[in-house]
């Protein structure tokens, strides 16, 4: 585990290697930076989802996006860190503080007034590597909520440390 400052936020950050299932039944080993106070949380985490043989796509850090979260979320990756703000907002996402992790966005869309992203992306939760409600409770108990719960549309892929107030002050509710 490497941990390091957030340049933007101050942040103390985790670069972790979480190992995991690949959709090809493989274990294989990712690269995650997510805020350093929940890393052991995260390891936790991928390490149970890992003995239910739920898999993972890809887990790759945004640099190899060129910080593009269309093109990570397209590329089906699982992702923790990124600096950036709220899709259509101005306000900071729990990602740029390390403190969310979208796990395989193809599975598990993002969803609002009809419109999915990533393009072509489909909820089905008889779709290996779909967040079910048995995966939800594994995230849950691992100290996160799921943006699949959301009213007013639904980030099934998105899930954020349920404490990220304590770590992050200034961050905003998401926007549910």
């Amino acid at each position: 585990m490497k941990i390091f400052n957030c340049s933007h936020t101050g942040t103390q950050l985790a670069h972790i290697k979480p190992s995991y299932i690949s959709f090809e039944g493989d274990e294989l080993t990712g690269d995650i930076i997510v805020h350093a106070h929940i890393a052991n949380n995260v390891l936790n985490l991928f390490k149970a989802l890992k003995e239910t043989g739920f898999p993972i796509h890809t887990m790759q850090l945004m640099d190899v996006f060129n910080n593009d979260d269309t093109q990570s979320m397209a590329a089906n990756n699982t992702v923790g860190y990124n600096y950036r703000p709220i899709a259509g907002t101005t306000a900071l996402s729990h990602h740029a503080y390390g403190l969310a992790i979208d796990i395989n966005p193809m599975q598990n869309p993002y969803i609002k007034n009809g419109i999915t992203q990533p393009e072509g992306a489909v909820y089905n939760s008889a779709v290996k590597g779909t967040i079910t409600q048995e995966i939800v409770e594994i995230i849950e108990a691992h100290g996160f909520l799921w943006g699949g719960h959301w009213q007013s549309r639904k980030d099934y892929h998105h899930i954020y440390w349920k404490d990220y107030k304590q770590l992050a002050p200034n961050l905003e509710k998401p926007l549910d």
